[in-house]
């Protein structure tokens, strides 16, 4: 039996860490090692994470909720497989202490890693570490086929008893590192963009009669590819042919095939080239129920499939397993490509706050690529110490927790609990005002949030009055509800889906009418960087441009960079496509204004100088995101710079 005493570990996050008493010891029968670790003051198991690190070491981290913070690196007799998870874990909060059995493994496994396990024989309890260091890193993957091998020297795979897998920096890296760069397995284009892009590459399709000539499409269901070779590329496609073919003239048939084309190319990949459908062995599904969608698309494969097709198949945790573990693959200004489905990709884990982004290379198709199509590109957006988690953003950021929870649990399963959802700085402005609703008091700058998504969290009556947190005061003439409140934003929200709808129709005076009335209607009762007025400034701007009309665009386009601005904070450190898009756009509407003879609103003297404070921010935030090969960077620093030599020119 080894025992330690507490003391003081390293510093965290700014804030130092103790080493909790601990002790670790050999069952009775020798056939698994316990680990006891005592957390006094820990009030639950949601304060504390296991973690099972290279297979070959525990890690313990506990938040007593009051500023102590615990920290425990504990070497293991025995290694461990990376899947593998304590045989047993119980936390007891009356005693305060966590223990953790973990299951002998079998006599003769070896241990993948660099690091190997006692070989001798001997089973005596290793002493553990005296500090608090982080582990050495595995040598190698634990997922089946190859990977890129520069991922290797950077990333590493790891166990969480509670979060699952993911992936962790084996050295530090700095803002805007490539961490790895993978092709998808398969993609489909999204409905949308069908006629314009390539159904292997993702290549913007060149169809004007004098340059289409090396454009094809399939001769039985017309999909259309930019050359010869990505068409016999992609093999994928005969598992949809057919069935996207006869769905050609049913709508009914054609809304289901839709759903259905990633599995259907999948199974396909299956039967036709087991090797590349291997990559999604490491594919894991969520532990919430099937859903009535899962059902559905289960019921439909089964229809259209051959019988012998799906013999020995678990179907339903296939459909359930590849929806939670597809990439949507978009444009650097978010609009749909399509969607992918990654191998090395599906380890990242979400985080409402994340260190890291994905971007998609399309129509760069290297002839020596077997799989090709649009890569995907990972890269840090904020500085990344070594053993610390890469995380990515499965949702929108500029979210409530909410609807970030909300989101996450439908299509990916799990309720988020995360530092940013769980955390009391959640409170703090640049939080709360995503939900804020303004105070009556027109001295006061203080909001009361409402989380109209966290109406399952919040039991307190719908009839309870929203407060204002910094006077305490109702948040409007004559008071507002928790129930008045959630009808005024599911009212809101319903009309920018109208506004959306109506813009995707053609009809983008509608589109720009419903979002400024709307903007309009609620300006006196939301915060301005509100979810639902930042969703409508988006949409009136999309219709805006549309009908040129660039002073509502500079105005609409300036307020949501100062919003999004704010958030920076989890907004990928500054970084987020999103503002830079939006700094695009008021920069585009700045030069438009300020060269319109015509426009001879109030004096334009400022409008250069502020587009080229927004092209600069543009140009920094993209090389992070992106890096400097990108087309979408390349496009920023010309603008950038033909706007630098307007500027010396009118001086």
């Amino acid at each position: 039996r080894v025992r330690r005493a507490c003391g003081r570990g390293r510093i965290r996050g700014g804030m130092p860490t103790t080493t909790p008493e601990h002790e670790a010891f050999w069952s009775t029968d020798e056939t698994s090692y316990v680990v006891r670790v005592f957390l006094p003051n820990v009030q639950s198991a949601a304060c504390v994470s296991v973690t099972i690190v290279a297979g070959q070491c525990v890690e313990v981290v506990a938040d007593d909720g009051n500023g102590e913070k615990f920290e425990l690196t504990h070497s293991l007799p025995f290694p461990l497989r990376s899947d593998r998870t304590a045989r047993a874990i119980k936390f007891s909060k009356k005693t305060g202490r966590l223990t953790l059995e973990f299951q002998k493994l079998p006599t003769g496994y070896t241990h993948t890693g660099s690091n190997a396990s006692n070989t001798s024989g001997d089973d005596t309890p290793k002493k553990e570490k005296q500090t608090n260091a982080a582990p050495e890193a595995p040598g190698a993957f634990v997922v089946p086929n190859s990977f890129p091998n520069a991922a290797e020297s950077l990333v590493y795979v790891f166990s969480d008893l509670r979060r699952g897998r993911g992936l962790r920096a084996r050295r530090s890296l700095t803002a805007g590192s490539i961490v790895f760069v993978t092709p998808p397995i398969t993609c489909t284009t999204h409905d949308t963009r069908k006629d314009d892009l390539c159904g292997f590459c993702f290549h913007e399709l060149c169809l004007s009669s004098s340059s289409s000539s090396s454009t094809r499409t399939c001769e039985e269901c017309f999909t259309a590819y930019c050359s010869k070779t990505c068409e016999e590329k992609d093999v994928a496609h005969f598992g949809e042919c057919a069935l996207v073919k006869r769905a050609g003239g049913d709508k009914k048939l054609s809304q289901a095939t839709r759903g259905a084309r990633m599995f259907l190319r999948l199974l396909y990949l299956r039967a036709m080239v087991p090797d590349l459908f291997a990559e999604t062995e490491i594919w894991r599904a969520s532990d919430e129920k099937y859903d009535a969608s899962v059902s559905g698309a289960c019921a439909f494969l089964n229809a259209v499939l051959p019988a012998s097709a799906l013999v020995q198949f678990d179907l339903e945790n296939f459909v359930k397993k590849t929806r939670e573990n597809l990439h949507g693959i978009v444009a650097n200004d978010g609009t749909q490509l399509g969607t992918g489905a990654y191998g090395l990709a599906s380890l990242l884990n979400h985080d409402c706050a994340p260190n890291c982004v994905t971007s998609f290379k399309v129509g760069g198709v290297r002839d020596d690529d077997e799989k090709g199509g649009p890569c995907l590109v990972l890269r840090t957006v904020r500085e990344v110490e070594m053993h610390d988690e890469l995380t990515v953003g499965y949702v929108e950021l500029y979210a409530s927790t909410g609807e970030r929870r909300a989101r996450l649990l439908k299509s990916k399963g799990f309720r988020c609990a995360c530092a940013r959802c769980e955390s009391t700085s959640k409170n703090a402005n640049a939080e709360k005002t995503l939900t804020g609703w303004r105070c009556a008091d027109s001295l006061c700058v203080g909001v009361a949030a409402h989380d109209a998504f966290a109406t399952t969290e919040d039991e307190s009556p719908l009839e309870d009055l929203l407060i204002c947190s910094t006077c305490l005061s109702g948040t409007a003439v004559g008071g507002v509800s928790k129930r008045d409140a959630t009808g005024a934003e599911t009212r809101w929200r319903t009309a920018i889906d109208k506004s959306r709808e109506f813009g995707r129709n053609g009809d983008h005076a509608e589109s720009s009418k419903i979002a400024s009335d709307t903007l309009a209607e609620c300006a006196n009762s939301l915060h301005k960087d509100h979810v639902v007025q930042h969703e409508l400034r988006l949409a009136l701007t999309a219709a805006s441009v549309k009908l040129g009309d660039w002073r509502v665009v500079a105005n609409t386009a300036r307020a949501t960079v100062v919003s999004m601005a704010k958030g920076s904070c989890f907004l990928l450190n500054g970084s987020h496509p999103g503002l830079a898009d939006a700094r695009n756009t008021l920069a585009d509407a700045l030069e438009r204004i300020y060269g319109d003879e015509g426009d001879t609103q109030g004096d334009k003297s400022d409008l250069l100088e502020e587009a080229l404070v927004n092209r600069t921010a543009m140009c920094e935030a993209l090389r992070v995101a992106y890096g400097d090969e990108h087309d979408a960077t390349k496009k920023a620093v010309a603008k950038r710079d033909v706007l630098e030599g307007k500027r010396r020119t009118e001086k």
